[in-house]
């Protein structure tokens, strides 16, 4: 069964929102062979789209955590949310284990 996460970039402007959300998944594309996609937060605007999807299930929760987890050592301080039909978790200066266990968590 695969569990669809979402990941929005907290306190940022909708701008870098799209620069980050495009930059993550390109760097888990790379580095931890998961397929993800950009949605728009909002269908009125003309951005690109500020959230990650991710369809967990075929993917291995160690390599998605550790790829977000390498990912957010570059970009200090961001502060993230998961997001599932269910469920929001909000993390801010998340490792590796920590990234781990929320996606654990949210996709049981």
């Amino acid at each position: 069964m695969e569990t669809k996460i979402l990941i929005d970039f907290q306190d940022t402007d909708p701008a870098e929102a799209n620069r980050l959300a495009l930059d993550l998944k390109n760097y888990l594309l790379r580095n931890a062979e998961v397929e993800t996609d950009i949605i728009k937060k909002s269908t009125d605007t003309m951005d690109f789209g500020a959230t990650l999807v991710i369809l967990l299930g075929t993917s291995s929760i160690v390599a998605l955590a550790k790829g977000i987890a390498n990912w957010l050592e570059k970009h200090h301080s961001k502060k993230l949310t998961f997001k599932t039909a269910n469920e929001e978790i909000i993390g801010e200066n998340l490792s590796s284990a920590d990234i781990k266990d929320i996606l654990e968590k949210i996709k049981q």
